[in-house]
């Protein structure tokens, strides 16, 4: 018979004391540096348990984007290089074609496939032009690049994710 079966409630207290034990040692304090307080503060708990990740600079466009969840995914796909493009399910041998389906002039890879196509880039330049906005198309990192440093309008931001999304959306269309 263990304790647990004796003593439910007070073992189930005595396993969060001990789990709290743990999360203040992490968090740098020791049993007397507690004891000693006077006052306590969850926020500098908080400071000390809490892990500085480096911020990604594509952020801007994936919170806070008034486009649609499903384009703000994508959109993290893409910066990611995560999309199943065909040159990558190439390199898995799942695929011998890897050609783009939307031009047919070239390797489908991400950078291919969002600015640099033909058909993506005319779209694009339509889209650059509404948001009057007059400037080459360049590539996919250069784009995200340009869309992070200097687009201020979160129209420009789902415009851009938004035709991102179609892009895909079109390939796929053509492919299966």
């Amino acid at each position: 018979m263990s304790i647990e079966d004796v003593f439910p409630k007070q073992a189930g207290m005595t396993r969060k004391i001990f789990k709290a034990k743990d999360t203040v040692a992490a968090a740098g304090y020791r049993f007397d540096d507690l004891v000693s307080m006077t006052s306590f503060s969850i926020k500098k708990m908080y400071a000390a348990l809490r892990v500085d990740f480096p911020k990604v600079q594509w952020r801007r466009m994936v919170c806070n984007n008034l486009g649609s969840p499903k384009w703000t995914f994508h959109l993290t796909l893409v910066a990611h290089r995560s999309l199943y493009t065909r040159d990558r399910l190439a390199k898995w041998g799942m695929t011998n074609d890897t050609s783009c389906p939307l031009c047919d002039a070239a390797d489908e890879t991400i950078e291919h496939l969002f600015f640099l196509c033909n058909f993506s880039s005319q779209l694009w330049k339509k889209l650059l032009t509404g948001q009057h906005i007059q400037r080459h198309v360049m590539g996919c990192n250069q784009e995200l690049y340009w869309a992070i440093r200097k687009a201020k309008a979160n129209t420009y931001i789902m415009v851009l994710v938004g035709c991102v999304y179609q892009d895909w959306q079109d390939r796929n269309l053509r492919v299966f």
